[in-house]
This record gives C-alpha cells, structure tokens and sequence, in this order.
C-alpha cells in the first residue's frame, strides 16, 4: 500500500506549544460606552444598554403604581407623566424643550457615509453625521431610568405653589421657580435657604409661574402699620377689630398651607360699601397678594378644585351672590372650603378609573351683598366682616399710589420672620379666647386670624394686657358669627315646632309647637283640648311623657322607659326614631332619613333608646327635654330634666 505523502502545514496554524511560548493579547472589539446593535444589559452579560446621562436636565422620578406610566421633571422642572406608547418624537421634543438639541447630544443617529467608485477606486466623498436622535434608544433609556428610580406614587408627594410644612416645623414656600426653607429656631428669627424646584426631602416641588417672593430684608413694621391704616379706612361695622381680622387674614395667606388651621373671611355689605375696592380685581388683597392667589367669580367646585390641585395658595371668590339657582353650587365651594380649615386630600374618580388626588390647605375669601346659608360647622371658620355705607365725604381710595405691592413683599418677609414664634403666638390667642367663652373651633378661627396679625405688627410675643384687650374685643356674645348660629339639636327642634300641620280638613293650619303647648299647658283652653292635642301628637310620632329608670339587665348599661306625663314631673318629648310622618316633615332637610333622632340624642339631658306607644304602637324613641322644645313657662307644674344618670326609677 502506497503511502500518502505529508503535507505542509498552513500558514496561519501556529503549534500550541509556540503560541504558549509567545501571546498575543486579544483584539479590542468595542470601546466602554458604545452602543451594542440590540442594546440592553441582562444578568448573564456585559452589554451596556443606553443610559440617560446624570447630566440630563430631565430627571426620572420613577415608575408609577400602574406599573407603566413613567414620571419625569421636564427641563423646565415640571412634572410630566408619559404612558409606554408617550415616547414618541414629539413627546420627547417637549420633554427636553427647549434643550431639544440634547436628545441628539444624547442618542445621536448617524447617517450612512456616502461613497463614489467601486473596487479598488471607491473613494469616501461625505462622512458620516448626526442627522437627528435614535428614539428607539432614547425612549428606551428614559423608561430603564424610570425603572431604576423605583416605584413613583405621585399622591401625597407632591408640592404646589404655596406654603407647605416641612420636618421639624420647618416653613416651605413654593414660589413657583424657587423653593424657600425657614427653619424656626428659638427666640430667633428663622434662616431661610432657596432652592431650586425639583425633589427635595421626598417632595416634588414642580416648577410653574412665579410668584411675588418675600422682600429680600427683614420687614419694617412701618410698612404693615400703613396697611392697616389703609384697610380702618373702610366702614367697617366693628370699627378696629374688623380691621384688625382682615390685616390677620391678608398676613394668614402667604404662610397658610403650613397652618394646622386656616381661618376664612367673608365681607359682606350693600352697594357702594366697597366691597369690590377691597377684594375684587385690583382691589387691595389682589395688589398685596399679587399673583400668589387663585381668583375666581363663579367658579364650581370642581373648578377650584382642579385648579387648586396641589397648590396651597389663598382663594379670593368675588360676587359670591345666592340666588334661588345657585343654592348646591354655592354650597359646594362652602364645602371646599371647611375642608381646607383643617386641611385635607380630596379624591375623586376619573373616566379612565384612576383617582385624582386634590390637596386642600387654602385660605379662603368671599365677598357679597349677602351672606348665604351656612351650617353652623361652617359657619364657625369665617370671620364675617360686615361693611358700612361709606360717608358721603369720604374721599376715594388712590390704591396706585398706595405701594400695597413692595407692602405685601415685607409682610410676607414679617411673617417668615416671625415663623419661629408662631406656635406659641397662635395658642396664646387661642387660650385667651377660650377663657372669655369661646368654643375651641372658634378659637381656632379668630385665634388664628389674631395670631397672624401679630406677627405682622410685633417682633416679640404678645404681652397678658393685649391678649386679655383683643379677648375682651372678640366677647362671644359680640360676634354674630357665634351668637347667630344655633346647634344642630336646635335647629332640629326650630324645624319641627314651626312645621304647619292641619288635622281634619276643615281645621285652621297650626304649628306643631302650638300642639305641644296645647298638650302640657291649662292656660289654653280645657282638658278635651289637650287630650286631642296628645292625639294629634302620637299621630305625627310624638309623645310626652316621663322617663323611668329600669333595673340593670346585666348589660352594664342603664336603660329606661317612659310613661304617660304626670303634671310636677320632670316632662320629656318622646320623638320616634322611626315614623312616616315625621319623614314628611323632615324630608327636605338634613335630618332626613332617621337622621332627626340622632340629632335629637345629642341634646343635653336627652335620653336615646327609649320604647314608647305612639298611637298603640311600641317604637324606640328619643326623650327631648320639654324645655328645649317649648318655653317651660308653658309647662303646668314644670320640673327641670335631670341628666340621664340622675333619672329614679
């Protein structure tokens, strides 16, 4: 057999043994940093994926709770949310607007280079070049930076124009492109530090248009006593003080939003009281607050609201007029506005099934010739200040002249200031007004309002003699916002006892208090005619009798039980809990639906829970004190209603 002959070995086959004798180092394939053709970095591997750079302007906040929308701070520092399908070019111009150049610095897209010839004399005639950014790459590396962000939960953390409360009592005010921190410090004044927007201590602020900043030095008192001249030039009904509450509310608006309690003003007066001149359009609040305000005439409670969003800045509603159509819009915005005293979120759904978080910690002002219906709990947050005519002689106002714009640049600095002194200032009012009889809520209401005024006007704590003078001033039995507003109990009672009911056909219309007196009284008419007139009480579910202490049952709770009314005992009106006729008569109200008998619990020496036959029939009733019903001159042989606990059985 033939043997095949040997055959040379390659030119590029080297022995192991002379490559372990001379290496060679590997080629370098890429540089750090550039961009592999399918991008992305896995677990497994060392493919770098595009980045946005930590220079970038845009800043990721985050992923939001829905797992897909992306949260951002624009190059203009606002907040802008963009879903997975928002990324395209023209989303992205405007995220980066009016740095849109960045987008190419960034990811830049390069053009094919552009050659003449073939084979050996192909020649290159144009380079390549940046002919615009690679929205692939940029959409891709702001969602990755998002997701390296974490979860982004944009309710609750997010801070509009206005002041905020910050850690450690710490006073933030948004100014709409700056941030200002005052940190209250004992005895000294607080030392404030600007930032810029953006995210600070677990906050977004986002940018938006400025507003009025502080006066860059310390405020001149000189300066708010001239304001408080100006506003006494008004003919205000309680001459000084009201004067003094409407200094307290304009200083309350640049540091509300930081508040723990926010006190509303209402003015009110008939034409050419000038009313407008001081709230209206470039009246005196709007040129002191500047554009540091929401101003509104007939907005809906959805507006405000929206427009509000996360800003804690005051609102100023002119023309706030009831009239027979306007009665549910107005009573919203009311509503809006009780939130704010003590200040909350509001949520309310969407069409796309997201909640839309609405932040409530604005001071509000209203202004109309009259007033309309307010709750009590309403109510009990305004100052009402109420305006004269003004004398014929009186001169006009020249508010051009006034400066009131630099004078509201130095009370907002005053009030800075003076935040280190807030706490104190507020419960040292608070506490002067209780002792003189006011409720905590209207403490809160004119305590705060005084407290805001002071700091305005004094450098130091209020002095025993100004607290006891300004208590004595704000005398509960002086204030119409107090002694004109009535419990819930008693309006109840008021409804009930005016209704107008009719017995027979033929009979004249008459009140149902006028039955009660009928039924416990011998002044009017005979014996038969209070006997009808308990009839005609059982028939709307009503009942006077006295209460009875039962023996304990084990429970640990006292229970009692009613019997007819006997003349020189203690009398009640017994009032079911349930029943049609007193349906009807407080169907329109807000003591609808039952709601009647837990208003009436809550009046003092009531008893709940009580069984009583109205009509031959047993129904649980609540035992009214008959003199909170009807005067107890009215009552034959009439004995004061102990407290439950002190009822005999």
């Amino acid at each position: 057999m033939t043997k095949r002959a040997a055959q040379p070995a390659p030119d590029n086959v080297v022995s192991i043994a002379a490559a372990l004798d001379a290496p060679v180092d590997a080629p370098q394939l890429a540089q750090d940093g550039d961009q592999q053709p399918f991008g992305g970095r896995d677990d497994d591997d060392d493919i770098q994926r595009p980045l946005l750079p930590r220079e970038s302007p845009v800043k990721a906040l985050g992923l939001g709770t829905d797992g897909t929308t992306c949260w951002y701070l624009n190059v203009l520092g606002q907040l802008v949310a963009l879903g997975p399908r928002e990324h395209g070019k023209n989303h992205l111009h405007a995220l980066f607007a009016p740095r849109t150049q960045l987008l190419s610095k960034y990811w830049p897209r390069w053009s094919e280079p552009k050659y003449e010839g073939r084979g050996n004399a192909r020649k290159l005639v144009k380079e390549s070049e940046i002919v615009g950014f690679a929205q692939d790459d940029a959409s891709e590396a702001l969602i990755s930076a998002c997701g390296s962000a974490g979860i982004f939960d944009a309710q609750g953390r997010v801070r509009g124009r206005g002041a905020h409360r910050g850690k450690d009592q710490t006073l933030v005010i948004h100014y709409g492109d700056k941030v200002m921190t005052a940190k209250p410090r004992a005895g000294k004044r607080a030392a404030a530090e600007w930032f810029d927007t953006g995210l600070h201590d677990g906050y977004v602020y986002p940018a938006a248009a400025a507003t009025p900043r502080p006066h860059h030095q310390a405020g001149k008192v000189a300066a708010v006593e001239q304001l408080l001249s100006l506003i006494s030039t008004w003919h205000w009904r309680r001459g000084h003080l009201d004067a003094m509450l409407a200094l307290g509310w304009i200083a309350q608006a640049s540091i509300a939003g930081a508040l723990n309690w926010r006190s509303h003003l209402f003015v009110t007066g008939g034409r050419g009281t000038g009313k407008s001149t001081f709230n209206g359009k470039d009246g005196l609040c709007d040129r002191v607050l500047g554009s540091g305000t929401l101003r509104t005439g007939n907005a809906t409670e959805a507006a405000v609201r929206q427009m509000l969003r996360a800003q804690t800045i005051p609102v100023i509603f002119d023309e706030f007029e009831p009239n027979a159509f306007n009665q549910h819009k107005l009573a919203g915005v009311l509503e809006l506005a009780r939130v704010a005293s003590s200040g909350g979120d509001i949520h309310r759904g969407s069409s796309d099934h997201k909640a839309a978080e609405f932040v409530l910690n604005s001071a509000f002002q209203f202004s109309a010739i009259l007033t309309p219906h307010m709750e009590p709990q309403d109510r009990s947050r305004f100052a009402i200040l109420e305006l004269e005519p003004l004398q014929s002689d009186t001169p006009r106002l020249d508010l051009d002249k006034a400066g009131l714009p630099a004078i509201g640049q130095v009370l907002a600095r005053r009030m800075i200031d003076g935040w280190w002194r807030w706490h104190d200032t507020f419960h040292a009012y608070h506490d002067a007004l209780t002792k003189k009889g006011h409720s905590s809520r209207s403490a809160d209401t004119f305590g705060t309002l005084l407290a805001a005024a002071d700091l305005a006007l004094y450098d130091e704590m209020p002095t025993a003699e100004l607290l006891y003078d300004w208590s004595m001033q704000c005398a509960p039995a002086a204030m119409a916002e107090i002694a004109d507003t009535s419990e819930d109990h008693e309006a109840c009672l008021i409804h009930l006892t005016t209704t107008m009911v009719q017995a027979r056909g033929g009979d004249v219309r008459e009140t149902v208090g006028t039955w009660i007196k009928r039924a416990v009284t011998a002044k009017v008419g005979s014996e038969a005619e209070a006997e009808r007139a308990r009839e005609r009480l059982g028939e709307l579910g009503l009942k006077l009798v006295n209460a009875r202490a039962k023996p304990a049952d084990g429970t640990g709770r006292p229970t009692y039980g009613a019997v007819e009314h006997m003349p020189g005992q203690a009398c009640y009106l017994a009032v079911a809990q349930k029943h049609r006729a007193l349906a009807e008569v407080f169907g329109t109200t807000k003591f609808q639906a039952g709601g009647w008998s837990q208003t009436l619990a809550r009046a003092p020496a009531a008893i709940r829970g009580v069984k009583a036959k109205f009509g031959g029939q047993s129904l649980t009733a609540v035992l009214v004190p008959i003199e909170l019903v009807i005067d107890q001159d009215e009552v034959t042989g009439w004995v004061a209603c102990p407290m439950p606990e002190a009822v005999q059985a």
